[in-house]
């Protein structure tokens, strides 16, 4: 339970919101950015979409790492952590509080039904191994490749290699829910840490600083 506890609250959710706070604040210099601006002003813009660009990138990839010789607090360390206890850790009194929360972590009805009247092994084994799949299928899967290869050869090794730097705002997005949601539903259900209300992520209010000092910044 402990190590649950740590790969979330000390991993997980330190580069959930970093990744919101730079995406945000990128998001919003691209939408304010435009050549009128005052010399000052796009020198610092571009200065900061540069910095916010990089550091949005290595947090998200930081949460969709492959932890190797030491056990980063990642998705994949949370998925092996839950395996090698053989689904077996007590969920307690946290399930029936999890399951009213699944359709806020993307799960679909005929799963939720299958998942009601799951015990508690299948449960744990079913959900964690969905959270997997989604990872290995698309649109995830090509999402989570391009944002490796910019990491691994563009900011973090600076390879001689020609690596399309682009990355649309919609894929970061989805990777981001997706980090969200496995975060939110491991918290609830081992933690009785509720991280969602419905659909908003409490969160969320805290990495929406950065964008609006911007504004702030450019408007006066």
């Amino acid at each position: 339970m402990e190590s649950i506890k740590n790969v979330i609250l000390k991993g997980l959710l330190v580069d959930i919101k970093i990744a919101e706070r730079s995406f945000r604040l990128n998001k919003k210099i691209n939408e304010l950015y435009n050549e009128n601006l005052q010399p000052l002003k796009k020198s610092i813009a571009t200065i900061m979409s540069d910095l916010s660009y990089t550091e949005m990138v290595l947090s998200l990839a930081r949460i969709y790492d492959t932890p190797k010789n030491y056990p980063t607090r990642c998705l994949k360390q949370l998925y092996s952590i839950i395996k090698k206890s053989n689904y077996q850790i007590a969920l307690n009194d946290n399930k029936s509080e999890s399951i009213l929360n699944l359709p806020y972590f993307g799960f679909e009805h005929s799963t939720i039904e299958l998942l009601r009247t799951s015990s508690d092994y299948d449960f744990i084994k079913r959900t964690t191994l969905r959270f997997k799949d989604l990872e290995y299928n698309e649109p995830l899967y090509s999402s989570i490749t391009k944002l490796k290869e910019i990491r691994d050869k563009l900011l973090a090794h600076n390879e001689d290699a020609q690596v399309d730097s682009f990355i649309n705002y919609n894929m970061f997005e989805k990777l981001l829910e997706h980090a969200k949601n496995v975060a939110s539903f491991y918290a609830i259900t081992y933690c009785g840490i509720r991280l969602k209300s419905g659909n908003n992520y409490y969160l969320a209010d805290n990495t929406v600083k950065w964008e609006n000092d911007f504004q702030r910044f450019i408007e006066e």
